[in-house]
């Protein structure tokens, strides 16, 4: 069990910024949302 706490508290910034670029891009497809910070996440 404290190893499962200390892995969620270990995920590293490129991780996230992935992470964070794929649902940009599903939401702006789905929802047509962002289009004036499109350019700053591709």
């Amino acid at each position: 069990m404290q190893a499962y706490k200390q892995f969620g508290n270990s995920v590293a910034v490129p991780v996230i910024e992935a992470i964070a670029k794929k649902m940009y891009k599903v939401m702006n497809r789905t929802y047509g949302i962002g289009t004036t910070t499109s350019k700053k996440l591709q």
